[in-house]
C-alpha cells in the first residue's frame, strides 16, 4: 500500500510540475492600450439590472473616475461617500474572450468588465472560485458633457438690439447700474482686457430711454419702462454678453451678485434682436 501511495504522489508531483507552465501559458494577455483607454473617463455607477428581478427601491447613482495610466493600466478613483473615504485602486487590464479581467496591482480579489454598449459596461467582482458574480455587478454609464450651443450668428454690418423692460420703481437703480457698468467697461479697455472688436462694439453702444411723455404715461399705468440698447454696427468676434464682461472685471462671486441685481430690476428677461438689417 505504501508503494502505491508513493507512486501516486510521484505522479501528482510530475503532473503539478508539468501543469505549472501550462497554467502560466493560459493566463490572459494584456488588453491593448486602445482597449484599456476606452474605460477612461467619468462614469455614473448603479447596480446592474438582473434578468428576472425588478428593482423595488431606487438607488441614486454614484460616480467614479477612471484614469488610463498607459498601456494596460487603469486607476479607478471612487470619491468619498456616506462616510466612506475616497479610494483609488490600480489595475492591469487583461482580455479573455469578449470580457476584460481587471487584476489589482496590489493583489487581492479582482474584477471582470464586460462592455454593454458604446457608453456603458458592467463590472463584477471575482469570487473565491474565480468566477465573476454578475448578479451583483455595477453598471457604469459614461458621463457625457453637454455640447455647448453655438452662439447665435450676428452678421457683421447688422444691428444688435437689446430690449430691457425695467420695473418702474427701479428706474433710478437701473440707470445707476448702467453707469457703473460703463465705468467697468472703460476700466477693462484701459487694462487691455477687451479685444479691438469689443472696444469698437462698445464705442458704438447707444442707450435709448423713454422720453418724458412716455415716461409719465407708463409710470401712471404702472407699466415697465422700455430701454433699448443698440450696437450699430455689429462687430464680428465681439461678445455682447454683459455677464462675460462682469466676470472679467469683478471676478466670479461679485459678478454673480451684480448680474442678480440686474435681473431683479427687469420685469421680464431681456429680449435680444440680432442681425436686424440696416
Amino acid at each position: 500500500m505504501s508503494a502505491l501511495i508513493s507512486f501516486l504522489l510521484r505522479v501528482l508531483g510530475v503532473a503539478g510540475l508539468l501543469g505549472l507552465p501550462l497554467m502560466l501559458q493560459a493566463q490572459p494577455a494584456d488588453a491593448s492600450a486602445e482597449e484599456t483607454a476606452w474605460f477612461a473617463g467619468g462614469w455614473a455607477v448603479a447596480p446592474a439590472p438582473v434578468e428576472g428581478f425588478e428593482d423595488i427601491t431606487a438607488v441614486p447613482p454614484g460616480t467614479v473616475r477612471i484614469e488610463h495610466a498607459g498601456g494596460a493600466r487603469l486607476v479607478r478613483h471612487s470619491p468619498e461617500k456616506n462616510g466612506r473615504p475616497a479610494v483609488s485602486v490600480a489595475f492591469t487590464v487583461k482580455k479573455l474572450g469578449g470580457n476584460f479581467p481587471w487584476w489589482p496591482t496590489a493583489g487581492g480579489p479582482g474584477a471582470v468588465a464586460r462592455r454593454v454598449s458604446a457608453d456603458s459596461f458592467d463590472l463584477a467582482t471575482v469570487g473565491p472560485m474565480g468566477r465573476a458574480d454578475w448578479s451583483r455587478a455595477l453598471r457604469h454609464t459614461r458621463i457625457v458633457a453637454p455640447v455647448a450651443k453655438e452662439p447665435m450668428a450676428r452678421p457683421a454690418g447688422g444691428v444688435q438690439i437689446l430690449v430691457n423692460h425695467v420695473k418702474p420703481e427701479r428706474q433710478a437703480d437701473f440707470e445707476l447700474w448702467l453707469h457703473e457698468f460703463r465705468l467697468l467697461v472703460d476700466r477693462l479697455v484701459a487694462e487691455g482686457k477687451l479685444s479691438a472688436a469689443e472696444q469698437r462694439a462698445y464705442a458704438s453702444w447707444r442707450i435709448f430711454a423713454p422720453d418724458n411723455e412716455t415716461l409719465a404715461i407708463t409710470q401712471e399705468a404702472g407699466l415697465p419702462l422700455e430701454y433699448l440698447f443698440i450696437f450699430d454696427p455689429v462687430e464680428a468676434g465681439a461678445s455682447y454678453d454683459f455677464a462675460e464682461y462682469l466676470l472679467r472685471g469683478l471676478g466670479e462671486e461679485a459678478a454673480r451678485k451684480k448680474l442678480a441685481q440686474w435681473q431683479e430690476m427687469l420685469a421680464q428677461p431681456q429680449t435680444v434682436l440680432s442681425g436686424v438689417p440696416l
